[in-house]
């Protein structure tokens, strides 16, 4: 059994600068702890640095960026940033998707080393909204592409590319109203001929009556040499909409089983 606790540690933008100091922390029992802090800070002219640090055993510098900004449609972000491919780096910060933890099974689909030195461009118009990558890794190159598009209020889609000989295909979709959200992602990864599906959903219990309870059920498939399946169910509560609370009961399709504690905090 394992027990983890998940912590937003701070997000805030100070005066009128635009500096942005954010983070998240994980603490687990059996495998310590996990940390990242990030910070921007926007300049004159649309000029905007950035920084991400992450502690996992050792600290490694995750994001180094300076990014130019002409406008809605196009932004220009150069260092050492991150692949807008697969729920762990969409949906990465705890307050952003229903478990405790994201699921370690897209880990077999995903590129290694998912944040690279490399150069950007993202923008948005007319509803879509689209970022171009191209990275870097021991001389050899990498295109990432990423598109989105708010089909309606409630529904957001998204598709994501990777290609550096291998290719990582990826496609997600949100659909949320005031009391419910449902996502799902899939990805296939071709130079490890493996496959990553995951969907999850949740119901506001509380709707109306103060605060919010959401119950949970989430289902990931992992398709590669044999098949692995993984149900999680649990409960989310927020007391304040910056706050949350989680507890899960996960099973495994090779008897593996768990519970989860967490706590996710943005301010």
């Amino acid at each position: 059994m394992q027990k983890t606790m998940t912590m937003l540690l701070c997000a805030m933008t100070m005066g009128a600068s635009a500096q942005t100091i954010e983070g998240y922390g994980e603490v687990d029992i059996d495998h310590g702890a996990h940390l990242l802090v990030g910070i921007e800070k926007e300049w004159a002219n649309g000029w905007t640095v950035g920084g991400e640090a992450e502690y996992n055993g050792t600290i490694d510098l995750t994001q180094l960026f300076v990014q130019k900004t002409f406008g809605e449609w196009a932004s220009v972000r150069v260092g050492k940033i991150t692949m807008p491919i697969g729920m762990a780096n969409i949906y990465d910060r705890p307050t952003k998707h229903f478990t405790v933890s994201l699921p370690l099974e897209e880990c077999y689909v995903l590129p290694e080393e998912t944040n690279r030195i490399g150069m950007a461009m993202a923008g948005e118009r007319r509803g879509w909204a689209y970022e171009v990558q191209v990275l870097v890794r021991d001389r050899q190159m990498a295109v990432v592409g990423r598109v989105e598009r708010q089909a309606t209020d409630e529904l957001h889609l998204g598709m994501s590319g990777y290609c550096d000989g291998q290719v990582v295909v990826s496609a997600d979709a949100e659909y949320q109203t005031d009391k419910f959200v449902a996502r799902g992602i899939a990805t296939y990864s071709e130079e490890s001929n493996a496959a990553h599906m995951g969907i999850e959903a949740g119901y506001d219990i509380l709707h109306g009556r103060g605060g919010q309870l959401g119950a949970f059920c989430r289902y990931d498939c992992l398709i590669a040499d044999s098949s692995t399946h993984r149900l999680t169910v649990g409960i989310n509560y927020r007391p304040v909409p910056f706050v949350s609370i989680k507890a899960e009961y996960t099973r495994g399709s090779e008897s593996q089983c768990g519970w989860g504690i967490g706590i996710g905090v943005t301010l």
